[in-house]
């Protein structure tokens, strides 16, 4: 499927086996094909909706669209930021449209003092909203995702899932009571 193909053009590319053009051409072609999959893929009823974003600094998108699909596919509608989202275009969104879950995407290792000042932005800009961080750099920054509230996704899926439908719920309740 598409998620092996891009973990083995990455890989040869650091391997210097395909060329940046080539990298750039294979990327696009299978860029498209989430974006238009991710599009078909949307839950018709979904009643519950997230709102996906990469980290300030980071242009890799294509695993954020395979987030996507995942998080459609658990009957969530996905609303796409894309690449390079600084944190206050994402309290924006968290304020104008009350998303039940914030997803963001972090593929690129970023410098310690950079990353937290990142995580400490992105937990304010999602207020009391349940936060994620998967990807690549998402386990170095573990320790500072989680002392904020927010979850760090691993490759364990099932479990990911989990802890994200016992967030999300946890703040839907939460939200009632303020109401009452």
């Amino acid at each position: 499927t598409i998620g092996p193909a891009l973990i083995q053009i990455g890989d040869l590319w650091h391997a210097g086996a395909v060329t940046v053009a080539q990298e750039h051409l294979a990327s696009n072609v299978l860029g498209s094909t989430l974006v238009h999959l991710l599009r078909l893929a949307q839950p018709a009823d979904a009643a519950r909706r997230i709102v996906l974003a990469c980290f300030a600094d980071e242009d890799h998108v294509l695993g954020l669209y395979g987030a996507g699909l995942r998080f459609a596919s658990w009957g969530y509608r996905t609303l796409m930021l894309g690449a390079n989202t600084p944190p206050a275009a994402v309290a924006r969104v968290v304020d104008s449209l009350s998303p039940d879950l914030v997803g963001l995407s972090a593929t690129m290792l970023v410098p310690p003092p950079r990353a937290r000042e990142l995580v400490d932005a992105y937990a304010d800009a999602c207020h009391s909203t349940p936060w994620v961080v998967g990807g690549e750099a998402a386990e170095s920054m573990r320790q500072w995702i989680e002392d904020r509230g927010g979850l760090c996704l691993g490759r364990d899926i099932v479990g990911a899932r989990q802890a994200i439908e016992k967030a999300v719920l946890a703040h839907k309740r939460k939200r009632a009571a303020r109401k009452e």
